[in-house]
């Protein structure tokens, strides 16, 4: 089970399973300017290779800008199912023992509904990855089934639905509405950014936080980042909207998402890329 504070040995087990084209050393090089970047699934690259996913690809347009500024490193400890609680302990714990210039922290809507689950919703599966308690009764043979079958997939969804659906669920639509049934999910969020803003503050790190929209551009989608913004103009923390940009870019009738999962497509976490890349040169 996971706890408030994670002992050590968890956070290494869920650390591992972030996702790495290159290893960092604890200790930061002399003249390299080091990015952490934070967040879950979307993150991660879910959906593409390693080279493409949006941490990736935007420390490749930062380190293209020529000798004149300083080497870019990024460090992306994306991991899918995370939210902003597990999130910020990977920070407190683990992240800023990199000794990050700047802060990367990707919110997704989805972590409204994950806060809501909780911390005890989840636990750590032997191949050290973050499941749902409902999956992991279904023993070692059906997750098996669920990875090489879609059949079983299909089925062993609606199962676990069944079983989840005898608790109270989170309300989806309610992301997108201010007092809210979510009201005290948003506010258990920003507590965790405030929480974020003092640990980088006292470690002289700048931080930054930007909204990854899922797919669907409708106006009530842009709830979250006004949201968001609002506590970032009140807090002196930089915000970074994707949404425009994604909106923008799907005008064009390239699909930015897969239809299946609702996850970026490679072209859709270049959209990601080069919208943080202009954001953050344009600040300095």
């Amino acid at each position: 089970m996971l706890a408030g504070r994670l002992p050590r040995n968890s956070i290494t087990c869920m650390f591992t399973t972030a996702r790495a084209s290159v290893e960092h050393s604890l200790a930061k090089p002399a003249g390299i300017f080091r990015i952490l970047v934070l967040g879950d699934s979307f993150t991660y690259g879910v959906g593409a290779r390693s080279e493409e996913t949006y941490p990736s690809q935007l420390v490749g347009l930062l380190n293209q800008r020529g000798a004149s500024h300083p080497r870019i490193e990024i460090i992306n400890t994306g991991i899918p199912r995370y939210w902003t609680e597990p999130e910020r302990a990977l920070l407190e714990h683990y992240g800023l023992k990199y000794a990050p210039d700047l802060v990367l922290v990707a919110f997704c809507p989805n972590d409204v509904l994950d806060t809501f689950c909780g911390r005890d919703d989840v636990i750590i599966s032997d191949y050290g990855y973050m499941i749902t308690r409902d999956a992991a009764k279904l023993g070692p043979t059906a997750l098996f089934l669920y990875e090489h079958s879609g059949i079983c997939r299909i089925l062993l969804r609606r199962y676990v639905a069944s079983q989840r659906s005898k608790r109270p669920l989170p309300r989806l639509d309610e992301i997108y509405r201010a007092d809210g049934f979510h009201e005290k999910d948003w506010r258990a969020i920003e507590a965790e950014f405030g929480r974020m803003s003092e640990l980088c503050r006292s470690n002289n790190v700048r931080l930054v936080l930007v909204h990854l929209p899922g797919d669907g551009f409708e106006e009530r989608k842009s709830y979250p980042a006004r949201r968001l913004s609002e506590w970032c103009a009140n807090h002196q923390t930089q915000f970074i909207d994707i949404l425009p940009a994604m909106k923008k870019a799907s005008a064009g009738g390239v699909p930015l998402y897969y239809e299946k999962d609702g996850h970026c497509r490679p072209v859709g976490y270049r959209v990601v890329a080069q919208t943080l890349f202009n954001e953050l040169v344009e600040a300095g």
